[in-house]
């Protein structure tokens, strides 16, 4: 219909009813024709009422789409003694079964506890949720009519937790196409019951989905989206996706405050004594580079002359051996200056060395000498 004033009103299940506009039309898909169902009614507000009668297909064989979770319902037309059995043939080509006998479900591992049965108004195996697996033949083995269910499937990549500035790939595709049928699948934007076309993609053998890539969401972009599927021009079914948009965090007002505190309290510590990273040369003043190398000078000059002390006394217990002790310094002058010479065993390289200037090679050599000034007193001088 191409009057958007034109609405649908089923007269059963609203919630088996599914409303959409897109281009210019106004589409009622319904999921499932209940047993006995012959009175959807389309009204036009634009000019005078006209009602449409639309009955249940009478034909044996039926195709289905269902989006994976929801659900699908298989009829029995006749069940007698609560007697019913679903063959099914998976489009992978693996084969199972459904049945029910006495209100009892009997069904192969696929279906597991998803397969249920009810007959609160009328006998049926309601199989829920529905997974991308189970598409393939659904034949009811009493009067041979055929479902041939169709999965349609919807992902997004990486996820569908969308944060705000980044990308994310939107999927849609189908379990298997049906023969010498055109399938299309659109990518939309909806809000409520208004679609509205983004992206359309033509399905054959080779392609059996149709993907789009959102680049940096902003806000302003914030929307729903949902395939649309199209058996040649007929609106089958909706198959939406639900994104979940994560907004960036707002900052801490209070933590803020705290910061622009602490800034504050430390520039004007900086003022006062600029914080320098130890891996960066401070820069001393001069006069305190002068006395810490003064006061490392005279820790050295106390340190040698207790070494000193203690060589002379060790030498004259020693005899003086290995060691030449020049102090030449007079008994009576005041000690300041004195020279000590250290001796060992030349290396080879020493010896070599000392060959050349034509000394015993086996000589000792000096290694190591001290030496100190000293100040005659009065009476030396005199």
């Amino acid at each position: 219909m191409k009057n958007q004033s034109i609405s649908f009103t089923p007269f059963f299940d609203k919630n088996n009813v599914k409303k959409i506009m897109y281009e210019d039309n106004i589409y009622m898909v319904i999921s499932d024709f209940l047993p006995n169902t012959r009175l959807y009614s389309c009204s036009s507000k634009a000019g005078p009422i006209t009602e449409e009668i639309i009955s249940p297909s009478s034909r044996k064989e039926v195709t289905k789409f269902r989006v994976v979770g929801d659900s699908l319902v298989l009829f029995c037309t006749y069940a007698g003694e609560n007697k019913m059995t679903w063959k099914w043939i998976s489009f992978m080509g693996s084969t199972g079964s459904i049945r029910v006998i006495q209100s009892i479900v009997y069904r192969n591992k696929h279906f597991g506890n998803r397969a249920k049965y009810s007959n609160l108004f009328h006998p049926e195996v309601t199989i829920s949720p529905v997974v991308f697996e189970d598409a393939g033949k659904y034949q009811q083995a009493l009067d041979g009519k055929t479902i041939n269910l169709v999965t349609i499937q919807v992902t997004a990549f990486p996820s569908t937790k969308v944060h705000l500035g980044s990308d994310v790939q939107l999927s849609c595709r189908l379990s298997h196409l049906l023969l010498n049928v055109k399938m299309v699948l659109i990518w939309t934007k909806y809000n409520g019951y208004t679609y509205n076309h983004v992206k359309t993609q033509e399905l054959d053998l080779n392609y059996m989905e149709n993907s789009i890539l959102i680049k940096e969401i902003k806000m302003n972009e914030i929307t729903n989206w949902a395939c649309l599927v199209f058996n040649k021009d007929h609106l089958v079914a909706s198959a939406p996706i639900d994104l979940n948009y994560i907004k960036p965090k707002e900052p801490d007002i209070t933590n803020n405050q705290d910061i622009s505190t602490t800034r504050a309290s430390s520039t004007t510590t900086d003022d006062l004594n600029m914080t320098i990273p130890d891996s960066v040369d401070r820069g001393w003043p001069e006069e305190i580079k002068i006395a810490n190398a003064l006061l490392t000078s005279c820790i050295v000059i106390i340190l040698i002359t207790l070494i000193v002390f203690c060589i002379v006394q060790k030498q004259k217990k020693l005899g003086g051996k290995n060691m030449d002790v020049q102090t030449n310094v007079p008994l009576s002058a005041e000690l300041q200056y004195t020279s000590v010479r250290f001796y060992k065993k030349p290396t080879e390289h020493e010896k070599n060395i000392v060959m050349n200037h034509n000394q015993d090679s086996d000589s000792e050599v000096v290694y190591a000498e001290i030496q100190h000034n000293y100040i005659e007193d009065d009476a030396t001088t005199s």
